[in-house]
């Protein structure tokens, strides 16, 4: 027997086999607002990793400029 529930969990083999192709597709889900059919959780987990990669980026790039203003 299957519910609703199940019809809602997203497919996330593609999210390891093609990384680009899984992102294409969460991209046309978002696009076209079909809930149902978004990886909520890798895409939550993309999102915090973004969301770090950014904070350190922003990090060493304010270290470089507060070095070149001692300077």
């Amino acid at each position: 027997m299957t519910t609703a529930r199940q019809f809602e969990q997203p497919i996330t083999g593609l999210y390891e086999k093609d990384f680009l192709a899984w992102i294409e597709d969460q991209a046309q889900a978002l696009r076209t607002r079909k809930a149902n059919s978004l990886d909520w959780d890798n895409i939550l987990e993309e999102l915090e990793s973004m969301g770090r990669s950014e904070k350190n980026a922003l990090r060493i790039h304010l270290r470089v400029l507060l070095m070149h203003l001692i300077k």
